[in-house]
């Protein structure tokens, strides 16, 4: 058993190394040396919107898709209103029109935020609570929105994400068909029950068709700061924002990056077949899609054209009144965000059955957040473990 533990998790590190580090191979010049004549603003293609070829058929069903593999999308509150408002002040900075995506709030207590190719953008709960200034909202929505303008989606790198996550979730089930022959190598017949964990693992990575969830190259991400920052800028908003977005990232990956090293061994050391392979499809999906290429890197990049493009800019004068801090304040979207957090801690100390954590849970149940979907699971779940449900 061990062994095959081994081999399943090697397994998905060969996988991952198969995935090309395009970033290395872009030069990042191109974009910010002696061929940037122009602002990025001024490549982008003005006037109608075409969303990227694998956009789903209806917008309903992508929005779906953005929180498919969680808990799901949170109900809309002022943040996200807000926050759509914000992203109809850059697209008319961009000269962009006929762009039919929206903000979304996802379920997730990290700090990230991905792109659909139909243009709209989940952002996670965990960066709603952490963005302190309308600023710094406004530079996480830039750096997305950048990816569709630049039609990222339809890049040979996003294709070939797509390519790389199928072949590891197919490779993991065979892997388990080879284990449960005895070792044996050669033609395997794969039996129900691997086929019903293929479902599973398609589930856990996001496989479909049109997988949604891209994995960036060094290169596009820096594009997509740069044109992120010139949106910010026209629009009247701190371009440095973007910079201060940066570097909560990199902190963000020095964190995770530790977490994930303490989760690889435990994952070696203890859970079972399934457990493995479910996971390692997991991990793989995470490091793939979601991980944004060395945010220190991406600075440095920023900060070459900022000084090619805006060399006197100084940034955009303080506001007076930061819309983003009154929202959060509101009593409403203090209340869901003080649920949420109760919710994530309770989820956490689950196992130790801290009393204290689960009779507060309990509460998630009651306004505003009696009709969100991770709340109530949660609630659910502290009451039966209190005894006030069977």
């Amino acid at each position: 058993m061990k062994a095959f533990m081994n081999y399943v998790t090697l397994g998905v590190i060969i996988s991952a190394s198969f995935f090309p580090d395009i970033s290395a191979a872009i030069e990042i010049g191109k974009y910010f040396g002696q061929e940037a004549k122009a602002p990025l603003i001024e490549k982008i293609t003005k006037g109608d919107y075409k969303k990227s070829s694998l956009a789903k058929d209806q917008d309903q069903v992508e929005v779906e898709h953005l929180g498919a593999d969680g808990y799901g999308l949170m109900p809309e509150f002022a943040a996200q209103q807000f926050m759509n408002k914000i992203l109809q002040k850059l697209l008319a900075s961009s000269g962009v029109t006929g762009y039919e995506g929206h903000v979304h709030v996802r379920v997730d207590s990290n700090y990230g935020a991905f792109t659909a190719p139909g243009g709209n953008i989940a952002i996670y709960y965990g960066m709603i609570r952490d963005l302190v200034t309308e600023d710094e909202v406004a530079a996480v929505i830039a750096h997305e929105l950048s990816h569709a303008l630049l039609h990222h989606h339809d890049s040979d790198t996003f294709l070939t994400f797509q390519k790389t996550v199928q072949n590891a979730a197919t490779w993991g089930v065979a892997a388990k068909a080879v284990a449960d022959n005895g070792g044996k190598t050669g033609p395997v017949s794969i039996s129900k029950e691997n086929a019903n964990l293929l479902g599973q693992i398609g589930l856990v990575v996001g496989l479909s068709e049109k997988v949604v969830f891209p994995a960036w190259s060094r290169g596009q991400e820096s594009e997509s700061d740069a044109l992120g920052f010139d949106l910010l800028v026209k629009a009247g908003y701190d371009g440095n924002a973007m910079l201060t977005v940066l570097d909560n990232q990199r902190q963000i990956d020095e964190k995770v990056k530790a977490r994930r090293d303490i989760k690889t061994k435990e994952v070696i050391q203890g859970l079972d077949v399934k457990e493995v392979l479910l996971q390692g499809a997991s991990d793989l999906i995470q490091t793939l899609s979601m991980k944004h290429p060395d945010a220190q890197l991406r600075q440095q990049a920023l900060g070459a054209y900022m000084m090619e493009h805006y060399p006197e800019y100084e940034g955009a004068i303080p506001k007076i009144v930061d819309e983003w801090k009154a929202v959060k304040r509101n009593p409403e979207t203090a209340k869901i965000i003080s649920n949420y957090e109760l919710a994530w801690t309770a989820e956490r100390l689950m196992e130790t059955n801290s009393s204290d954590a689960l009779n507060r849970a309990v509460q998630l149940a009651s306004a505003p957040t009696a009709q969100h979907v991770y709340p109530l699971i949660i609630a659910s779940l502290a009451m039966e473990k209190t005894g006030r449900i069977q």
